[in-house]
C-alpha cells in the first residue's frame, strides 16, 4: 500500500528502508526487530498523515527541488498556487551501498538525474536546485564520480574568527544562510573525502571541530579530524589538520616527522611535517600515507629539498612507497627559481612525480600566478592510482562566480585535488563513526642535547633564533644586527 501511495508520502524509501532490508535478506526467517516493528509504526502513519496534493495545471509555474541523504534521495515537483508552493508528488529512492561512499556532490547529481527521469512527463516549468555546484555539471566532459577524492587546502590563518564569520563559513562548507551569499550545500570541503588543512591557528581545536560539526550537518555524512600538535620556532605557530570520513578512512598510525634539535636551532623546518597512515575501504590501494607540509617562505628552497627525507622516513617508519606528499611548498616563483630547482632532490630524482605542474596557479590573488601548492608522488607508490585528469587547483571563486574580496576572504590559496582510484569491489562493512570528534597527533620533538653545537654558527642552523642564543640566522637578521658571524656563509 504505501508502494502504491509513496508518491503522497515524504521520503518512503528512508521510512520503508528496514522493512526492505528485512524482505531482501537470504533468510526465509524475518526477524521482527524493534528498528522493524518502529518503522512498520511509521509506514503506517505516514500513510494515515499523506500529504493532500493539487492537481496538475499546464499554464502555472512548476519546480523539482531535489535533496539526498547518506543513504537515499529524494525530489518534490511542487506548483506555484496563488503564490505558495503546493506538491504536485513526491519521488524517492534508497541508494545501494556502492553510492553510499559518494560525495555529496555526486549524491545531489544523482538525485537530479533520476528526480528529472521520474518526473518528465511533467517538467515544462524550469528546474530548481539548491545546490549550485550542479549548475557546472551540465559541462563537464567526464564522469565525477570515479574515485576518492583528496584535496590539501591552505585556508589562510584558519581558527574561530573564519568559523564565527558566516559567509566564510558559508562558501567553506556551503552551509545555507538566508541574506549572506545564498549559497547550499557542496562547495570547497563538501567535495572532498579527505582533506589536508594547512595554517590552522586554533589553540584549543576548537575551531576545527566546529567546522567538522557544521560540515556533518551540511553533508549528512560522519567527517572526523587528526589535528597536529602546535608548530613553529616562534611565537607564530600552525597545525596540520586532517579531515576524514569517517564511515570509509580511518587513520592507523601518525607521528611528526624528527627533523632535528628545535632548542639548539638545528632542526630543518619551520614546520616539520604531520604523516598519516591512512586505511581507505573504497580504493584499489587499501593503505596510503599522506605527509602533510607548509614550508617556510624564506627557507623554501631548503625545506622542500629536505623533503626527500621525510619520504624516505615515512618509507621506512610505513614499509610502504605509497606516499603522498601534499600541502603549501611555496615552491614557485621568487621563493623558489628556476636555478634553485638542481638543489632540490625531490625534482631531481626521476622516480618523484610533481602531478600540480610548474604553470598551474594556486594562487587567489590577481597579481600572482604562481604553483605554491603541490603533489608529490613516487612511480612506485601511488601514481598508477590516481584517476587520469582528475588533478587540478580548484577555482572555488570561478566556479561559484564569489567576489574577489570574498574569496580573499577565505584564503589566498585554492585547493589542490586529486582522485584515487575505486575498487570496483563493494566493501562489506563499514567503519562506524567514533563517538567523539577530533583526535589529537601527539606531541612534537622531544627532549635533545645542544652538546657540540656551536651556537655562534649558522652552519647546519639556518632560521634558528631565541633570545638565549648569542646570535641569530634568520632572513631577518641583518635588521636587527644580531646576525651571527658567518650567517652569509651559511644561509
Amino acid at each position: 500500500m504505501v508502494n502504491f501511495y509513496n508518491r503522497f508520502i515524504l521520503g518512503p524509501a528512508r521510512i520503508m528502508r528496514p522493512l526492505f532490508a528485512m524482505i531482501s535478506a537470504k533468510s526465509k526467517i524475518l526477524a521482527w526487530t524493534e528498528e522493524v516493528n518502529a518503522e512498520f509504526t511509521a509506514s503506517k502513519n505516514a500513510l494515515d498523515n499523506a500529504t493532500l496534493l493539487v492537481h496538475p495545471r499546464s499554464n502555472i509555474l512548476t519546480e523539482l527541488t531535489v535533496d539526498a541523504s547518506a543513504t537515499a534521495i529524494g525530489g518534490i515537483l511542487v506548483h506555484s498556487v496563488e503564490g505558495q508552493w503546493r506538491p504536485l508528488a513526491f519521488f524517492s529512492h534508497h541508494l545501494h551501498p556502492l553510492k553510499f561512499k559518494y560525495s555529496v556532490f555526486d549524491r545531489n547529481l544523482l538525485a537530479l538525474y533520476l528526480a528529472i527521469r521520474h518526473f518528465r512527463y511533467f517538467l515544462e516549468g524550469r528546474l530548481f536546485t539548491d545546490n549550485k555546484p550542479l549548475t557546472h555539471a551540465f559541462a563537464m566532459a567526464k564522469d565525477p564520480c570515479q574515485g576518492l577524492k583528496i584535496a590539501a587546502f591552505n585556508i589562510q590563518r584558519f581558527g574561530q574568527s573564519k568559523v564565527d564569520n558566516h559567509v566564510t563559513l558559508d562558501i567553506l562548507i556551503q552551509k545555507h544562510i538566508e541574506q549572506a551569499l545564498n549559497l547550499v550545500l557542496s562547495q570547497i570541503l563538501q567535495r572532498y573525502d579527505l582533506i589536508t588543512v594547512e595554517e590552522v591557528m586554533d589553540a584549543d581545536n576548537s575551531a576545527v571541530t566546529d567546522l567538522v560539526k557544521e560540515l556533518n550537518l551540511s553533508t549528512k555524512l560522519k567527517y572526523n579530524y587528526i589535528i597536529s600538535d602546535y608548530l613553529g620556532r616562534s611565537s607564530y605557530r600552525e597545525k596540520y589538520a586532517f579531515l576524514y570520513r569517517e564511515d570509509i578512512l580511518k587513520p592507523q598510525e601518525w607521528y611528526h616527522y624528527d627533523d632535528g634539535c628545535e632548542q639548539c636551532g638545528t632542526d630543518t623546518f619551520m614546520r616539520e611535517p604531520f604523516i598519516v597512515h591512512f586505511h581507505s575501504l573504497t580504493t584499489i590501494v587499501k593503505d596510503f600515507v599522506l605527509a602533510a607540509i607548509h614550508t617556510s617562505p624564506s627557507y623554501a628552497v631548503r625545506e622542500v629539498n629536505a623533503l626527500y627525507d621525510v619520504w624516505n622516513d615515512a618509507r621506512k617508519h610505513f614499509n610502504t612507497e605509497n606516499i603522498l606528499i601534499l600541502g603549501d611548498y611555496n615552491a614557485a616563483c621568487h621563493y623558489v627559481t628556476e636555478s634553485d630547482w638542481p638543489k632540490i632532490r625531490l625534482r631531481q630524482y626521476k622516480k618523484f612525480h610533481w602531478l600540480i605542474a610548474d604553470e598551474v596557479d594556486t594562487t587567489v590573488s590577481i597579481n600572482t600566478h604562481c604553483a605554491y601548492d603541490r603533489f608529490v608522488v613516487s612511480t612506485e607508490g601511488l601514481l598508477d592510482t590516481v584517476v587520469p585528469g582528475s588533478v587540478k587547483a580548484f577555482n572555488f571563486q570561478k566556479a561559484f562566480d564569489l567576489p574577489y574580496q570574498t574569496v580573499k576572504g577565505v584564503s589566498d590559496h585554492y585547493p589542490i585535488e586529486l582522485e584515487l582510484k575505486d575498487d570496483p569491489k563493494l566493501p562489506d562493512t563499514y567503519y562506524k563513526p567514533e563517538r567523539y570528534i577530533g583526535i589529537s597527533g601527539g606531541i612534537s620533538g622531544g627532549p635533545c642535547s645542544c652538546e657540540g653545537v656551536d651556537m655562534s654558527s649558522c652552519a647546519g642552523r639556518c632560521g634558528a633564533y631565541s633570545h638565549s642564543f648569542p646570535c641569530s640566522c634568520t632572513t631577518s637578521c641583518s635588521k636587527h644586527d644580531d646576525c651571527c658571524h658567518d650567517y652569509k656563509d651559511h644561509c
